[in-house]
């Protein structure tokens, strides 16, 4: 075993004598630390890599010994930039591979129609696409999070791609009290009946085959774009009122707990569905009944599933969704989707 260290050799070679007795192994020094090649790289980016262009940095690669700098950038156009990399700077030879672009792992799906349960971007944040919604003249949308979309006429755009969500329209009618964090995300792209059912990051779909009002004691599914699939969610508050603050509505919402005490929802999962997985007796087509709209958490912590924990992101076990049933008895007009 070859170990490259910035450091002293002979002190790591008689460290290593201690921890891997019985391997031969080979210290060499290194051309240059990890900090100082991201120095070097800090020179043509900012923290957030791009560079004084707007080309993205993909991301970038020593080699084992520290001589060499790989940098991978996104976007092909960047070949033709006015801003020219050096192949050498300070004896470390940079060479530049295009075309290469990394993702965070979650949920992601770009093909149209909308489905529930993935990724949407829109106003500098992410969320989660809840339900179907159409309109008799043919218009389409999504049933998502009052809170992700504040403010009237944004755009929310389908995972990654250009196909639109919808765009803000305000906090849906839900009858003269009570009002709830739900909000039709209006005139998207073509959407689909159906939830994305799976891990955060491999998944499949499972036809939305209708909708009905949670009481205490139901064991609730719920599908966020971060988290993935997590069931077992007790019921056990309705009709319980919140207020997130930062300017928006108090909202009547279900608490529910899981029951194993795994996180259940976190950032980014906002909007998305919750809902029972059953199969239908009438037909034996198994699918998703929905209940809600995943609205926020209590007791959270940075202990998470599915997207790595982050000193930015927190989940919880205890979970409050908005309660579907609420929109669907107020609404003439436009109408929640599913397979009948």
């Amino acid at each position: 075993m070859t170990v490259y260290t910035s450091g002293d050799v002979s002190r790591a070679a008689r460290h290593l004598e201690k921890v891997a007795a019985g391997v031969k192994v080979e210290v060499v020094k290194s051309y240059r630390s990890v900090a100082e090649l991201e120095k070097i790289v800090r020179q043509f980016t900012d923290e957030f890599g791009q560079f004084s262009d707007g080309a993205q940095l993909g991301g970038w690669y020593s080699s084992r010994d520290g001589s060499q700098i790989h940098l991978e950038v996104a976007d092909e156009a960047f070949k033709s930039s006015d801003t020219n990399i050096p192949r050498n700077v300070d004896g470390v030879m940079i060479d530049v591979t295009f075309g290469v672009e990394y993702e965070s792992a979650l949920r992601i799906d770009n093909t149209a129609g909308v489905a529930g349960g993935a990724l949407m971007q829109g106003q500098g944040s992410a969320c989660t696409t809840g339900f179907p919604i159409g309109r008799s003249d043919g218009a389409v949308g999504n049933l998502s999070a009052d809170h992700c979309g504040s403010g009237m006429g944004n755009d929310w755009m389908w995972g990654t791609s250009t196909h639109l969500v919808g765009v803000t329209s305000g906090q849906a009618y839900t009858g003269p009290s009570s009002s709830t964090d739900l909000e039709m995300y209006v005139l998207g792209d073509s959407s689909a009946a159906y939830i994305g059912w799976g891990s955060h990051v491999s998944w499949g779909y499972l036809p939305i085959n209708g909708y009905f009002a949670a009481a205490v004691g139901y064991d609730i599914c719920y599908s966020g774009a971060f988290s993935g699939s997590v069931c077992l969610n007790e019921v056990t508050t309705t009709n319980q009122f919140v207020c997130y603050g930062l300017s928006l509505s108090c909202y009547a919402v279900t608490r529910t707990e899981q029951a194993s005490g795994s996180p259940a929802v976190g950032n980014g999962d906002s909007g998305g569905p919750a809902g029972l997985v059953t199969t239908r007796p009438s037909d034996g087509r198994t699918g998703f009944y929905g209940t809600g709209i995943i609205s926020g958490m209590t007791n959270a912590s940075s202990t998470c599933a599915g997207e790595p924990s982050s000193s930015t992101r927190e989940c919880s076990d205890v979970a409050l969704f908005a309660p579907v049933e609420k929109f669907i008895n107020n609404n003439v007009v436009w109408f929640v989707g599913y397979l009948p």
